[in-house]
């Protein structure tokens, strides 16, 4: 798997969606499957990207297959601390719909399932973990969900 740490100090949101996009490139299904934990600032801009700014998407880095991986990318699941969870592992989660409703009224929406359970039992190619990191838990539970997505073969994108 690729193993990419963006720092948070230092990553623009164009920067980690470009950093997705790349490891796409060296996965190997069809439609990746993305699994997103974290829906704060950069987790919404990322799915802006993904769905309402896809066009500006082929310029970047001269690399014209990261247009046509943004239209393939199938989000499987986002998850929040506070929030409850979205997912859909047999179409994608409606990205639009997780930018307008994220609560209850989203048809995808799961109160049940942790950013811990997910990372553990749903099937993705690609983990993209956005959650807020607190000093006092010296990373926790972030790096557990970076761990059990390399130790299931998947690739991780962090910021």
């Amino acid at each position: 798997p690729l193993r990419v740490v963006v720092p948070v100090l230092q990553a623009t949101v164009k920067e980690v969606v470009v950093v997705v996009l790349v490891s796409l490139l060296s996965a190997t299904a069809l439609m990746p499957r993305v699994l997103v934990i974290g829906f704060g600032s950069v987790g919404r801009k990322l799915l802006q990207i993904l769905t309402q700014k896809r066009e500006c998407l082929s310029p970047w880095g001269g690399i014209p297959a990261l247009t046509k991986l943004a239209r393939q990318i199938s989000i499987v699941g986002i998850t929040t601390r506070s929030r409850g969870s979205l997912i859909n592992q047999t179409d994608g989660v409606d990205l639009d719909g997780a930018l307008a409703h994220f609560g209850p009224q989203n048809p995808d929406h799961s109160s049940i399932i942790t950013s811990e359970e997910a990372v553990e039992k749903l099937e993705y190619d690609i983990l993209v973990e956005l959650s807020t990191l607190e000093i006092k838990t010296k990373g926790f539970p972030a790096i557990a969900y970076v761990e059990n997505a390399l130790q299931k073969g998947s690739h991780v994108v962090s910021a």
